[in-house]
């Protein structure tokens, strides 16, 4: 039994605003669906009866999942916790646009204890060049109003920003606005490509990433919280195990059904959340059966299953075999080598390069610096 497992649930794929990075298609995004209630029962039901897990975080994703509305979410997470006491631990996480954040959704986070993440990218002359409604109106303010709603209320978040080409040019602007919000702490996305549609961030961007993160850490460091940013505090941990012989390791995403994807109609998936999007055009070639009528444990054993498994087990063994960087992430997402190199059983990719490869060489050059200064001081 693993007691490390993510279930993502696709819940809508509405969403409020029309973001210019945001790949899903037009038509997709207008239709006003989301997660019904007996999808979340009968998954809650497979999940059980599978005992793949002891404990188990639900992460309420795709599109914005507010516009499910309040009434309809507490029935979504009271099926979850009515169901559950007493045999799995569930933890509930929320990514949102915030801009939909009134007193009575803080007071339904705290009540059911729901993590939250909020999407921000930086100051409003950012954020808005991509963050827009379906008006072309900039979201910015509605993010902010919704941020100090959950400051009022008490309850801590973490943000995700989405890093293009130009904000690559703003890290102290960034840093200093995100650390100003109050968050937890924040990490960083690239814009990529998804199978649809081709990323603003290209290879030639590199050394501005590099030069961008550089001063990420240099201020983190300065105000004393070398690990409010994401990538660096997962980075701690990586450097420590890069002295250690490689041996191959899997991940929530390499590892079956460490992460289950469920879309509105109960089709589901694992590995990479983004082998069950609507982004992807080989999406159904990755739907490995549906809760009404397959339990996680029986679609093991069947040809797709062993397929993308196989496919994928043996892309990570060639990233141990070949990759001196292997301890610091365990390879590369699969759904990253699908989209950039075609295939699971591939090693290096784009988001390998920029956040793996260079982040580690910055952070052991950072950090000798350091301690040359403290020996010169």
């Amino acid at each position: 039994m693993n007691n490390n497992k993510l279930v993502v649930f696709q819940g809508s794929s509405y969403c409020n605003l029309n973001c210019s990075y945001c790949y899903i298609p037009t038509k997709q995004r207008l239709v006003r669906s989301r997660m019904p209630i007996n999808v979340v029962k009968k998954t809650l039901e497979r999940l059980i009866e599978s005992k793949l897990t002891a404990s188990t975080r639900i992460l309420w994703h795709a599109g914005e999942p507010l516009t499910m509305g309040k009434t309809h979410f507490k029935k979504c997470l009271d099926v979850v916790n009515n169901n559950s006491k007493s045999i799995i631990e569930i933890e509930h996480l929320i990514q949102t646009n915030a801009t939909l954040i009134d007193d009575e959704w803080c007071e339904i986070f705290k009540q059911y204890d729901v993590k939250v993440g909020v999407s921000l990218d930086g100051p409003n002359y950012i954020h808005d060049r991509h963050r827009k409604s379906w008006t072309n109106q900039g979201t910015h303010v509605k993010v902010e109003s919704g941020i100090e709603l959950l400051k009022k209320h008490e309850i801590d978040f973490d943000i995700i920003s989405v890093l293009t080409p130009y904000s690559l040019d703003y890290p102290r602007e960034i840093f200093e606005y995100l650390v100003d919000s109050g968050c937890r702490s924040f990490g960083f996305n690239l814009e990529e490509s998804d199978g649809h549609n081709e990323s603003g961030i290209k290879i030639t961007h590199l050394e501005k990433y590099k030069r961008f993160m550089s001063e990420i850490f240099r201020l983190s460091l300065k105000i004393g919280r070398p690990r409010i940013c994401r990538e660096f505090a997962k980075l701690y941990q990586g450097l420590a195990n890069l002295t250690l012989p490689r041996q191959k390791k899997l991940t929530l995403q390499t590892r079956p059904f460490g992460i289950i994807s469920v879309d509105i109609k109960g089709n589901f998936s694992t590995f990479s959340p983004e082998l069950l999007s609507p982004t992807l055009e080989s999406s159904n070639d990755f739907i490995l059966g549906n809760v009404f009528e397959h339990s996680f444990i029986q679609r093991l054993e069947t040809a797709k299953f062993k397929k993308i498994a196989g496919d994928i087990d043996q892309g990570v063994g060639m990233c141990s075999e070949s990759c001196e960087y292997f301890n610091v992430c365990f390879g590369a997402p699969p759904s990253n080598k699908l989209i950039e190199n075609g295939s699971f059983a591939s090693t290096q990719t784009m988001f390998c390069t920029f956040t793996k490869k260079s982040l580690t060489n910055l952070m052991i050059s950072l950090l000798e610096n350091q301690v040359k200064e403290v020996n010169n001081a």
